[in-house]
């Protein structure tokens, strides 16, 4: 049974986030896949609008340190699994403006399985998409990780010369 939010959710959900003094709660990210998925939806323009105000209210919410793995699972979620190009498009812009509305607090957890690896998990998983929209979304998610240097000179290099050897402009099988 997929769940479709009423406009009512959505607007109580937007309004406790623009008016709320105790911070987000994790159960705000449950609706995540939904959201992301009504943001789109062209057969009810009020809802999809709504969705699309909620998204940003949530994305630009500052995150208490308990709710950022929730918020993550529930990317990562609505970005792997997910059967809609447009709710991964959602949530790729959900996280980039998360990720830059709480750059210290995400950057507080580097390493393996911290908080910048699996953002950056996402995005490159999201660059090999079936669909050019979803790539073209996570290479601006990235450009903008890359410019404000959410991503280390390390990373950088690494990633510059995956490109360059997955578009063939380097060329490793004559190398030792």
């Amino acid at each position: 049974m997929i769940f479709v939010p009423q406009p009512a959710v959505c607007k109580f959900l937007a309004g406790s986030l623009m008016r709320g003094f105790n911070g987000l709660k994790r159960e705000s990210y449950l609706l995540l896949p939904v959201l992301c998925m009504n943001e789109s939806n062209e057969f009810e323009p009020h809802l999809a609008k709504d969705c699309t105000y909620t998204l940003a209210c949530l994305s630009q919410s500052l995150l208490p340190v308990g709710v950022v793995d929730d918020c993550l699972s529930a990317v990562e979620t609505v970005a792997s699994g997910s059967p809609s190009w447009k709710a991964k498009c959602a949530v790729l812009d959900v996280l980039g403006t998360t990720v830059f509305s709480n750059m210290p607090l995400v950057l507080s957890r580097p390493g393996e399985g911290g908080w910048v690896e699996r953002v950056m998990a996402v995005v490159t998983a999201a660059l090999a998409d079936d669909r050019v929209e979803v790539r073209e979304k996570a290479a601006s998610v990235l450009g903008g990780l890359v410019h404000c240097r959410f991503i280390d000179a390390e990373r950088r290099k690494k990633l510059l010369v995956g490109t360059l050897i997955a578009t063939g402009c380097i060329n490793l099988s004559g190398c030792r």
